[in-house]
């Protein structure tokens, strides 16, 4: 609901701060007062058209600000997908209309856009009169209308779950279907790249000990050269280190009879004796590792090279060339089972479309039925409302299957007899419109989501016992819901549960409207005026206090 409305520098309106309650809410005041401008002002925060000339005489900008009230989550998680701040049970709404076109809108503190300002408020308040922001005028809403009144919200959420996985499916199938070409060309490429990779037969860490071999190969007689020489020193030469041990530890047998302390330096020295024998068996494998045959090494130059190639071209390693080739063997088998999986889908499709129809009969069904009795209910009100004889037609027909399955429905109505019924938005005045918004709201307002009604002209062309009529459904309706109310009649003012005054006032030579809530006492004056016009006597009095007393 709507609690707060702030209007500033807003055509004759200086400024204006006005609380909102729950119940019925009546705008009374003299003609040309400004109570019409208020509503002008509220339609700007739900995403109404912005005009430059709303800006008052001597400034720069006019600023409109509301607060609403939540009572679900649903708006905080749209905005939240927006990136405007969460409200947490509250919708703050700012609207900055310049003298220079260039106007900003605000939610909850954030700048935002005018589509994000429509989306977060469609649905929270319906304003009858000469307004926009009335869902009669908008017939995408006349269907909501009729199925909110038909208690459809499960079969709704069935269908439009239903239509979601035949849409899904349309778009998978449309995808294949035109990615045929582009799918056989990706299909030769992986399997050029696969084979290419495959056959050059990779293993992890090749590379490294490929290059390890080609550094010995590339210096095989260098690496032979220094093996025999090492092995000259250590063994094979008459000078060599292993010579010269040998005689040292015959020495240290000799000397061992002698001195028995001798045999452990003996040891030591067949220890060496060992070493020596151990490297110079490493040095001779060495060697035998290295085959300085040409062939082997322009074989080992051209696998690295091979190596490198592929690196390059794939943009990493071994490893990563092992692991791209598994990612496109997956893609291969995805790509090449497509046909089968066309297939798949288009019986999933005509199973998904069969059911959905089901869901879409059902619901037309149920339409049919329900538009009946709403228009039957309908029509009952209006002639309540002084508008007998006037036709209330739902005109539905089927379109193409969609997420509120395949009805589409529009409201005509003739308020003459013997006319042809058209659209509401092309035939009905304004306070046509209201009163028959009003007769819609009395018939299904218990199932209505909309929170806030505001009817602008609903007493135009009316007054007696009709007036008292409308007083009556206006006053029912606001049973459930916030009802604001423009009006120029006892009859309806006295039913209100809150009433304000709206009045123009001059100050410091400029005219202004200013609006201030009455008192028990002053809405007796104010019923009175509206009774009598400016002259109010006792009588007037006493008929207005009997009519609030009746109420």
């Amino acid at each position: 609901m709507l609690s707060h409305l702030l209007i500033k520098n807003f055509a004759v309106i200086d400024f204006l701060e006005i609380p909102f309650e729950t119940g019925l809410t009546v705008l009374t005041g003299e003609t040309g007062a400004g109570k019409s401008i208020i509503i002008n002002a509220l339609n700007l925060i739900l995403a109404g058209r912005a005009n430059t000339d709303v800006v008052r005489t001597g400034f720069d900008s006019a600023e409109v600000e509301g607060i609403f009230e939540l009572d679900t989550k649903e708006i905080d998680d749209f905005l939240e997908t927006k990136g405007v701040t969460k409200g947490d049970g509250q919708l703050l709404v700012k609207r900055i209309v310049s003298k220079t076109g260039r106007n900003k809108i605000f939610i909850n503190g954030c700048a935002t856009t005018l589509a994000i300002l429509s989306a977060v408020t469609s649905g929270l308040v319906d304003i009858s009169g000469q307004h926009e922001h009335v869902s009669l005028m908008h017939a995408d809403r006349h269907l909501d209308i009729l199925d909110a009144y038909a208690g459809l919200d499960k079969t709704r959420a069935k269908m439009a779950k239903a239509f979601v996985k035949v849409s899904d499916l349309k778009k998978e199938i449309h995808v294949l279907s035109e990615n045929i070409r582009t799918r056989f060309t990706r299909i030769d490429y992986i399997k050029f790249q696969l084979e290419e990779i495959d056959n050059a037969q990779l293993l992890s860490g090749e590379r490294k000990t490929l290059e390890d071999k080609l550094e010995k190969l590339k210096n095989a007689s260098k690496i032979d050269a220094l093996v025999s020489k090492i092995s000259d020193l250590l063994y094979e030469n008459e000078t060599s280190a292993y010579a010269s041990i040998s005689k040292a530890a015959k020495s240290l047998n000799q000397l061992e009879s002698w001195t028995p302390s001798a045999a452990n330096i003996r040891k030591s020295v067949d220890e060496i004796q060992v070493n020596i024998d151990e490297i110079v068996r490493n040095l001779n494998q060495i060697n035998d590792g290295i085959d300085a045959n040409p062939d082997i090494l322009d074989g080992a130059i051209e696998r690295l090279e091979l190596i490198k190639h592929l690196e390059r071209k794939h943009g990493g390693d071994i490893d990563h060339i092992l692991a791209y080739a598994e990612t496109m063997r997956t893609e291969l088998l995805h790509l090449e089972n497509t046909e089968s999986r066309s297939n798949e889908l288009e019986l999933l499709l005509k199973k998904a479309t069969e059911e959905a129809v089901i869901v879409a009969d059902l619901l037309n069904k149920k339409r049919v039925a329900e538009s009946k009795k709403l228009r039957k209910a309908v029509e009952k009100e209006l002639t309540e409302l002084n508008m007998d004889g006037t036709q209330f037609v739902l005109d539905l027909e089927k379109i193409d299957l969609g997420v509120r399955g395949y009805d589409k429905l529009v409201f005509l109505v003739s308020t003459n007899v013997g006319e042809e019924a058209k659209s509401i938005a092309k035939i009905a005045s304004g306070g046509e419109l209201s009163r028959i918004m009003l007769a819609l709201k009395t018939v299904h307002s218990a199932r209505d989501t909309v929170s806030t009604y505001i009817f602008d002209e609903v007493d135009t062309g009316i007054g007696g016992s009709t007036a008292d009529k409308v007083g009556d459904k206006l006053a029912t309706t606001a049973d459930g819901h916030q009802v604001l109310c423009i009006t120029h009649l006892a009859q309806i003012a006295s039913r209100a549960t809150h009433q304000f005054v709206v009045e123009k006032i001059e100050a410091k030579g400029r005219t202004a409207s200013t609006i201030r809530k009455l008192t028990e006492v002053e809405r007796v004056d104010e019923i009175a005026r509206m009774l009598s016009g400016s002259r109010v006597t006792e009588k007037t009095r006493e008929a207005a206090q009997e009519m609030l007393t009746q109420h």
